[in-house]
């Protein structure tokens, strides 16, 4: 069987070949005398000619096709195209599947299983470090038996919490030192520690706290933790293994020249080792830190037989003052 694509022209039969001719528009149509002389041949015809070869049929034809053409010629036909349908747009029908949705919805919730809710942790608010704070040197052996009584395997914060609040301790007081408010930034805090002074005044020096900034862990150098060491804490003390502030300390530049100080410089840390809500709603707490300070005096004073400074620190615990909660 042939497979040909029909082509508009005359049709004839040579050596058994399907041929089409094609006219050629560009040539004179042909006189008598040429068409006498002209045999019958592909390349005599008028126009182009076509011959299609048999080739091998892709599918199946009934046997009774028109002998007429003697070629078979399989027309493919595509589907027509569905037509497509427009749904014109409806406000009503929209309202409708929108509730629709909706109550679907609000259903599924409803027939949910009733589970318990579930309540959010809440965070532990950080300590403020902020205010005043009253400082108490650990070398106060009153104090240290109150914070580790003979024969006790714990601390006893709050007992050594109400004795840092009673009067009778106010005496004991070692400093008082306030600090910004925060951001801390460029701002500075103050340190007020009676018992270092101006030799020849007996002036208490201001001493600044810069360069306060919070940390995740307070860091102490070893021959600051012999201080806690020597107070009986050591082991127990959560400085140093607990969040706080730290700090730089010295004396302040504009009555540095006049206190006879040719320069000074120091560290400064503060932890919240304890904390306890009473029953009236008040916070109780209790900080522990570590504070040194080393100054060098000028050519003046140590001609005058002062010394060449001095260079202190100590270990501490401190409360709130009573005005700051």
């Amino acid at each position: 069987m042939n497979r040909t694509i029909r082509v508009i022209g005359p049709k004839i039969k040579s050596q058994g070949k399907n041929i089409i001719r094609i006219p050629n528009r560009n040539r004179k149509p042909a006189t008598a005398h040429n068409h006498e002389n002209t045999p019958t041949s592909a390349k005599s015809a008028k126009g182009l000619v076509i011959v299609i070869p048999p080739t091998r049929a892709t599918k199946r034809v009934h046997e009774a096709d028109s002998e007429e053409d003697n070629m078979l010629v399989v027309h493919e036909e595509r589907p027509p195209k569905r037509a497509r349908k427009v749904v014109a747009f409806n406000s009503s029908n929209y309202e409708v599947s929108k509730r629709k949705t909706i109550s679907t919805s609000t259903l599924q919730s409803t027939t949910a299983p009733n589970l318990p809710p579930i309540i959010p942790a809440t965070p532990t608010p950080p300590c403020s470090y902020i205010g005043s704070f009253d400082v108490y040197a650990m070398d106060h052996q009153d104090l240290c038996q109150i914070y580790w009584p003979e024969g006790s395997t714990e601390a006893q914060y709050e007992s050594l919490y109400h004795a840092l609040r009673s009067e009778s301790t106010t005496e004991n007081l070692t400093a008082r030192i306030s600090l910004p408010t925060t951001p801390y930034g460029r701002k500075f805090g103050s340190a007020l520690v009676p018992v270092l002074c101006d030799p020849v005044s007996e002036r208490p020096y201001e001493i600044e706290l810069t360069r306060i900034s919070h940390v995740s862990q307070v860091f102490y150098r070893d021959h600051e933790r012999e201080c806690f060491v020597t107070r009986h804490n050591s082991d127990v003390s959560r400085a140093g293994k607990v969040p706080g502030v730290s700090g730089k300390t010295g004396v302040s530049a504009s009555r540095a020249k006049e206190d006879g100080v040719l320069d000074s410089a120091g560290n400064f840390n503060l932890s919240c080792v304890w904390e306890k809500v009473d029953e009236d709603g008040r916070v109780m707490q209790v900080f522990e830190g570590y504070m040194s300070l080393r100054v060098r005096y000028s050519k003046d004073y140590r001609e005058k037989g002062y010394g060449d400074g001095f260079d202190i620190g100590f270990a501490f615990w401190a409360i709130r003052t009573n005005d700051a909660g």
